[in-house]
């Protein structure tokens, strides 16, 4: 399934044939894989919205983005490099990078939580 397959009336938040890629299709990869980006991803966010001056929004959001281009959260990833673009920590746009990137991390969560559950990923 790609990333550009409609789930739900929106796009698929993981991109499968990525993340297969990425763990060398090996089910037991992949699952531990997710179970990590899932169980990491609330302290992300909460390194980017805790951040106290600008290089740590950016190493927050440069973390976030590299996290989710491995699991095929491209949307995320995108995202979060639009984020490590912010020129100062007071700009405007800092709240709607955050609300756009907590958005979408909490749509691939949820989405990996759904693979995890229902998805027979592990041999």
């Amino acid at each position: 399934m790609s990333m550009y397959e409609v789930v739900d009336g929106g796009l698929v938040p993981i991109d499968l044939e990525y993340l297969s890629q990425f763990t060398a299709n090996d089910p037991d990869v992949t699952r531990e894989v997710l179970q990590i980006y899932c169980a990491q991803a609330e302290g992300w966010l909460g390194s980017l919205a805790g951040a106290a001056d600008l290089t740590a929004w950016r190493d927050a959001a440069h973390t976030l983005k590299g996290a989710s281009r491995g699991v095929g959260a491209l949307q995320v990833a995108q995202l979060a490099e639009g984020a490590e673009g912010l020129s100062a920590l007071d700009a405007p746009e800092r709240g709607e990078h955050f609300a756009g990137i907590e958005d979408a991390v909490a749509r691939a969560t949820r989405y990996a939580a759904q693979l995890l559950e229902e998805s027979p990923l592990s041999s």
